[in-house]
């Protein structure tokens, strides 16, 4: 059996020893007598943690309309352990076999139960002992296939009460909100042992954001076309970008972690395709990239609509018909992670984008300074030749200074920087040895990285990012323009910046 969160099954582990103390029986009260001493009264909890099991078979009871004196020991007998026979129950009860047979058949579709949802408090009683009854009566085999524990809705950090005048009837709240944004608003508050806190003001932002993907939603499927194209870098890292979602909702759905898969699949998704179109912008006049930047919005709409689906049904379903899919969004299938479309290099090549951009956006902010030109200036060769020694050492075991200028030292083109060599080197071990294990094993698969033409390739966007000319080159280009001298302090993966 399967407790949501895990980290509550030792309460019940807690609560089982504990209860091998608890009467069974009392004498005062609501409940069913005890067979064999009508005196006393069944602990309420021992006969009516299974109504679950009841559900199943109460419309078809009701349908027949039965006296309570023909629901026999034998009826149930057969009804939930298959014991007995449906001739032999209707001659008993006068209820029609193929009633009987019908309400049998009805359990064990249904049985077992997927998944029974309560609040924290009622582990130590309710839940427990349905797991105590189902063991009594059905064994393992019919055991609830997991018990799924939550937490109550607030309203703005609020207990809901009359008296605070804070309720908001359902059916008020559909009319003001809308029933998509009331649910992701309800749900992106709530995750297992945590009470979800409905927020207006949160509702209405969730408006907003829903209408955004539909109007975006519209525009991709106006626009899209089946001819060939040709991605490039920055369509492969989004592509990549999309599979972390999927990754990371998958693995929240799995725990019910409700709030974690919709920030994977809104606000972390809509993050990276907001950077994606300002990279893309000025490929948008060219026929041929447009195709592909269609293509990439197509597929990352696809995956959104389908993670969204259990959350914004009604707005899923539109944008699923509108994108010529037959059927019903509700049955296609969960968003899966595509491996061909992992790409670590490409996401690693775009960080050092983003690392400028936030760099110089840190500069101006400090300074100051609304800027003319900015200039970026990328490591040479012999760094990233360091780099790779101090790397494969590192992975080895340790990197050491003495051992890092050695070893650099064999290489023709490092004994012409004397000077250079021990300083860069000393500043490489601290990165070196900071660096996360992942890093460092994908960047040793890198290689040296042609920081220059990735740079040059994203100038249109640093133009308009920025509102000024932008200058790409090596530390020791020969046409450098480099005023301030900040070229030498260019590190692999972090290139030197000024500002002017």
């Amino acid at each position: 059996m399967e407790i949501v969160p895990n980290e509550l099954k030792q309460e019940f582990f807690n609560v089982v020893d504990w209860l091998k103390a608890k009467a069974c029986a009392r004498k005062a009260g609501m409940g069913t007598r005890l067979p064999w001493a009508p005196d006393w009264i069944i602990e309420s909890l021992s006969d009516s943690t299974i109504y679950m099991a009841y559900y199943t078979v109460v419309k078809g009871i009701n349908e027949v309309n039965p006296e309570p004196e023909q629901l026999t020991e034998a009826f149930w007998d057969y009804i939930f352990l298959g014991i007995g026979s449906p001739v032999k129950v209707e001659a008993a009860t006068g209820i029609p076999m193929e009633k009987i047979k019908e309400l049998h058949s009805e359990f064990s579709y249904f049985y077992p139960l997927d998944a029974r949802h309560s609040g924290r408090d009622l582990i130590p009683n309710h839940l427990t002992f349905m797991i105590f009854i189902h063991d009594a009566i059905w064994g393992r085999e019919l055991w609830p296939q997991g018990i799924f524990v939550n937490g109550s809705v607030l309203m703005e950090g609020a207990k809901m009460s009359k008296s605070m005048n804070n309720i908001i009837p359902l059916v008020n709240a559909i009319d003001r909100f809308g029933a998509d944004p009331l649910r992701i608003s309800l749900m992106i508050t709530a995750e297992p042992l945590k009470d979800a806190d409905f927020s207006p003001e949160l509702a209405k932002s969730m408006v907003g954001l829903l209408e955004g993907l539909y109007a975006r939603a519209q525009r991709i499927i106006a626009e899209k076309t089946n001819v060939d194209y040709e991605l490039q870098e920055i369509d492969l890292w989004m592509l990549s970008r999309l599979q972390s979602h999927i990754s990371d909702a998958n693995e929240a759905m799995h725990e019910l972690k409700v709030r974690k898969t919709i920030h994977a699949a809104t606000y972390d998704l809509e993050g990276d395709m907001t950077w994606y179109l300002k990279r893309v912008a000025f490929d948008m006049d060219h026929a041929e990239r447009r195709k592909a930047i269609n293509h990439v919005e197509w597929t990352v709409l696809d995956t959104q609509i389908r993670m969204l689906a259990p959350f914004t049904p009604h707005l899923c379903e539109e944008i699923w018909e509108l994108m010529g899919n037959e059927g019903f969004i509700t049955f296609a299938p969960w968003p899966e992670i595509d491996g061909a479309l992992i790409r670590e290099d490409a996401e690693e090549l775009e960080t050092i984008v983003k690392a400028c951009t936030e760099d110089v956006s840190n500069i101006m902010k400090v300074t100051g300074i609304k800027p003319e030109t900015i200039h970026f200036y990328t490591a040479d060769n012999w760094k990233w030749k360091i780099l790779a020694k101090a790397m494969e050492m590192q992975a080895k075991g340790a990197v050491d200074i003495g051992t890092l200028i050695r070893e650099a030292f064999k290489d023709e083109e490092m004994k012409m920087k004397q000077r250079e060599v021990p300083t860069y080197a000393r500043i490489l071990v601290d990165d070196v040895k900071k660096m996360p294990e992942a890093t460092l094993k994908l960047r040793r698969e890198m290689g040296f990285v042609n920081e220059t033409k990735l740079l040059q390739d994203a100038e249109s966007f640093l133009r308009a990012e920025f509102g000024c000319d932008v200058t790409v080159s090596g530390e020791s280009d020969p046409w450098i323009d480099d005023p301030a001298k900040r070229a030498s302090r260019s590190k692999p993966y972090r290139p030197a910046i000024y500002v002017a």
